[in-house]
């Protein structure tokens, strides 16, 4: 079961065909204070072909007291800012689907 997923979509040049990037998390840890370990499946897709990928990403975060602006409290009325990430693929094999 996914924790959060969305998609990306690019347009690439003409004579590339579209290229559509899912994500879904499937678990967060918090690894220490203010760090957490985000593992997530990444599905590139273009033309008939999907690639999966497993990754985790660390993440080192803050809240700050109050968010920038009025706008930016309807968006992260938390204050939650990322200070620091790094992605890294997992040990585990892709799938390819034809």
């Amino acid at each position: 079961m996914a924790l959060f997923s969305f998609i990306e979509r690019w347009n690439l040049s003409p004579r590339e065909q579209r290229l559509v990037r899912a994500f879904v998390v499937v678990a967060i840890a918090f690894v220490a204070k203010n760090v957490a370990q985000v593992r997530y499946v990444r599905t590139d897709r273009k033309g008939g072909a999907e690639v999966q990928s497993h990754w985790v990403a660390t993440v080192e975060f803050r809240y700050v007291s109050q968010p920038a602006g009025e706008e930016a409290r309807g968006v992260n009325p938390l204050g939650f800012q990322v200070t620091n990430y790094r992605n890294d693929p997992e040990a585990v094999v892709e799938i390819t689907k034809p």
